[in-house]
C-alpha cells in the first residue's frame, strides 16, 4: 500500500516505522514480518506491551504468571481472548499470524533489526514476552526495556514508568536515519495529545 500510494502520501516505503502498544503492537510485529517475508523492509519497529500468546488457554500455566498483576486479570483476558479468537472469528492458534507465541526460529530473522520492545515487570502478559523475546536473534539496534508497571504502561505519562517508556520511544525514533525530522513535525502534537 505504501509503494502503490507514495506519491500521494508523499512518503518512502524504504522508511516505514510501525509502532504499537499492547494489541496493536502485536500487529505492529505482524505487519513488520508480512512486508519482510513478501521481500520489503521495514526501518524500524516500535512494540509496547505486545500481546504474544492469543491462545493462553494452551499453556500450562495460562496468564496467571504474574502474581502481582493487578491492573490487569488474567481471568479477564482469557474471557476477551477467548470470545475473539474462539468465538467469533475462530482463527488457527497454532499459525503465527494469529499468535506469535506460535512463531518458529527461522522467521524471527524477519523482525526489523532496528526493534524496541518494552516490557511492564507486573504485567500478566510478561512470562509469555519474555519467552517469546527470548528466540529473537540478537542485533545490536534490537533494544529490550522493561519497566516497573502494569500492562497499562502506555496509558500512564505521568509516571516515573511512563516517563521511561515514552523517554525510550523518543530515543529510539531519534537514532533512526531519516525519520528525526518527521518525528519533529510530530512531537508538538503529540505532547499536547498524551
Amino acid at each position: 500500500m505504501c509503494k502503490q500510494w507514495k506519491d500521494e502520501w508523499r512518503t518512502d516505503p524504504g522508511r516505514i516505522v510501525l509502532s504499537g502498544s499492547s494489541f496493536g503492537a502485536t500487529i505492529a510485529i505482524l505487519v513488520s514480518l508480512t512486508i519482510a517475508l513478501d521481500g520489503g523492509e521495514v526501518l524500524g519497529l516500535n512494540a509496547v506491551v505486545p500481546v504474544i500468546d492469543t491462545d493462553p488457554e494452551a499453556s500450562e500455566n495460562p496468564w496467571g504468571e504474574n502474581e502481582q498483576t493487578m491492573v490487569l486479570l488474567p481471568d479477564g483476558l482469557i474471557s476477551q481472548l477467548n470470545q475473539t479468537f474462539r468465538g467469533v472469528f475462530r482463527v488457527d492458534t497454532k499459525d503465527w499470524r494469529n499468535n506469535l507465541s506460535a512463531m518458529t526460529g527461522p522467521t524471527f530473522k524477519y523482525l526489523p533489526q532496528r526493534t524496541l520492545m518494552i516490557f511492564a515487570a507486573f504485567d500478566a502478559l510478561l512470562d509469555t514476552q519474555m519467552k517469546w523475546m527470548n528466540q529473537v536473534p540478537h542485533h545490536e539496534d534490537r533494544i529490550c526495556l522493561k519497566v516497573d508497571a502494569f500492562h497499562n504502561v502506555k496509558d500512564l505519562y505521568d509516571t516515573k514508568a511512563g516517563r521511561e517508556v515514552w523517554d525510550a520511544t523518543v530515543a529510539f525514533y531519534k537514532r533512526l536515519e531519516g525519520v528525526d525530522e518527521a518525528y519533529s513535525s510530530l512531537t508538538p502534537w503529540m505532547v499536547t495529545t498524551r
